[in-house]
Parts: C-alpha cells; sequence; structure tokens
C-alpha cells in the first residue's frame, strides 16, 4: 500500500490551502517529530520482539540440554548399578573359591 506522487501532491496542496502558508513549516515539524517518533517506538518494539523471541530459543535450548543431561545420568546410574552387581557376583565367587580352597587344603591334610 504505497502512496504515490499525484497523491502526495494533493495532500500538500489541501494542507497548504487549509493551513496556509505561514503554519504550513510548523506543522510539517510537528508531523515530521511525530513520524521520528513513531519509527523509534516502532523500532523499539520490533527490537523487544526479537529479544524476547531470542530469549524463548534460549529456553527452549536450555530445556532440551536438560533433558539429554538427565537421560546422561540416568544411564550413568544404570551402568553403576551394573557394575555394582557384577563386583558383588565376583566378589561372592572370590569367597566360594576361597571357602573351597580352604576346605581342599583341611581334606588334604
Amino acid at each position: 500500500m504505497s502512496i504515490g506522487l499525484g497523491e502526495i501532491f494533493v495532500v500538500l496542496l489541501v494542507a497548504f490551502l487549509v493551513v496556509g502558508p505561514e503554519d504550513l513549516p510548523k506543522i510539517a515539524r510537528t508531523l515530521a517529530l511525530w513520524v521520528k517518533k513513531i519509527r523509534t517506538t516502532m523500532k523499539d518494539l520490533t527490537a523487544s520482539f526479537e529479544n524476547e523471541m531470542e530469549l524463548d530459543k534460549v529456553k527452549k535450548d536450555v530445556n532440551t540440554f536438560s533433558s539429554e543431561m538427565e537421560k546422561a545420568q540416568q544411564e550413568v546410574f544404570k551402568q553403576a548399578a551394573e557394575a555394582e552387581q557384577l563386583m558383588k557376583a565376583k566378589a561372592k565367587n572370590v569367597q566360594e573359591n576361597n571357602v573351597i580352597a580352604t576346605l581342599s587344603q583341611e581334606v588334604t591334610k
């Protein structure tokens, strides 16, 4: 939706006729200040929305990382439990072998 050169000319002509040549520069300056303020506000809003979107992305990344760390932690605990069971089984096996060796020595005496 753009404004053509002819439309701008018509608006300026009507403003010139309605306001008069003395007040037209004052009104033009005031209008320019308002347009500048509106543009600045729009830029600030756009930057704010972009920051919020980036913050949401970071939060999502942190949540993904956190869930991956929880999975890794569960896997470590699982591996540790399996290693503990294996060590207990080996310790029991060593104890049984020691008992058998002791009994075997006593029988051979």
